[in-house]
């Protein structure tokens, strides 16, 4: 029995969508969910171990169809990381620098440090303690070769 029959249609309606557009809040909106936030009901639904099964096993699905091996993926991730974690001056109205610093891109930065924590939580021997607090530990490796992964 695989998850895709565990789950209800709206729900597999929201796999969809999201496996499409990778934008929680418009695929719980576009699966037709009526909570009064749709914004805390997409965290709930990827909080779902079933939701989250399926949604790994499309995308390995279209991974494996496409032929893009996940040391690809990776390297992807940590470049938009790497490009979206850049600082930059902060610009006042008047265009005169403040002193400041912030990130480029400090929403895809996240996303994509959140999806390189995930597929690494899931390649974690079961029998492997993890160090931090959260249960989340990412580590950066430089110049990734496809056979260290």
């Amino acid at each position: 029995m695989n998850a895709k029959t565990l789950l209800t249609p709206q729900q597999q309606l929201f796999v969809e969508n999201y496996i499409e557009t990778l934008d929680a809040v418009l695929s719980v909106e576009k699966a037709g969910y009526k909570s009064v936030s749709a914004k805390k009901k997409a965290s709930e639904l990827l909080s779902n171990p079933k939701i989250l099964a399926e949604i790994h096993s499309q995308v390995e699905k279209c991974t494996n169809s496409l032929n893009v091996t996940q040391a690809f993926i990776v390297k992807k991730l940590l470049q938009i990381i790497s490009v979206s974690a850049q600082t930059e001056a902060v610009i006042d109205k008047a265009g005169n620098r403040t002193g400041s610093n912030k990130l480029h891109d400090a929403t895809t930065a996240l996303r994509a440090v959140d999806i390189l924590s995930r597929y690494f939580e899931r390649k974690k021997p079961e029998n492997t303690k993890c160090e931090s607090e959260d249960g989340v530990k990412i580590m950066c490796i430089e110049n990734l070769c496809e056979d260290k992964i």
